[in-house]
């Protein structure tokens, strides 16, 4: 799972710069087919073709960067057009570096910095939190009382990891 969430987080960074990377060539190919236009006069029949396309890869890319600024973001002042002011960028990454945990207390009240490390004691809390343990379910109504075959059935089936996720 560790290894999973470190790919796809490298993943979406690579995916945002070759869409950056995209966008730079797209607009860099249709400025020299419009100086050929002003330089010719029109442009041949193909080249006018090509000049399409790129509109439309062109606009594909910006919905695509916009699309991504906003899932990064998840802020209100999207729908009011602030999209690409130098604020937002900074929320933005001010969002990203909230999210990142410098150091965290174990269970033994030490200070932990090392990233490997942190992980390894949310991995205990969490597993701790979560073990098996026997309940006493004295003065609780008798299931079948309560719910339906189908409803107990459902209620009394494992989880599977899919679940979870």
């Amino acid at each position: 799972m560790e290894k999973a969430l470190k790919a796809l987080f490298y993943w979406s960074k690579a995916k945002h710069l070759s869409l950056v990377q995209l966008k730079e060539d797209l607009l860099k190919q249709i400025e020299e087919l419009q100086n050929k236009e002003a330089n010719e006069g029109e442009l041949s029949e193909e080249d006018s073709w090509a000049f399409n396309v790129k509109i439309c890869e062109l606009n594909s890319t910006l919905a695509r960067l916009d699309t991504w600024s906003r899932q990064r973001a998840k802020v209100k002042w999207m729908m009011e057009g602030d999209r690409n002011s130098k604020f937002f960028q900074a929320y933005a990454s001010a969002r990203r570096n909230s999210n990142y945990i410098a150091n965290i207390k174990d269970e033994n009240g030490d200070i932990v910095e090392d990233q490997h490390q942190i992980e390894e004691v949310m991995v205990r809390f969490f597993k701790n939190k979560w073990r098996d343990r026997n309940c006493n379910l004295e003065n609780w109504p008798f299931p079948w009382r309560v719910s339906k075959y189908g409803d107990r059935d459902v209620l009394n089936k494992a989880f599977t990891m899919q679940e979870m996720e």
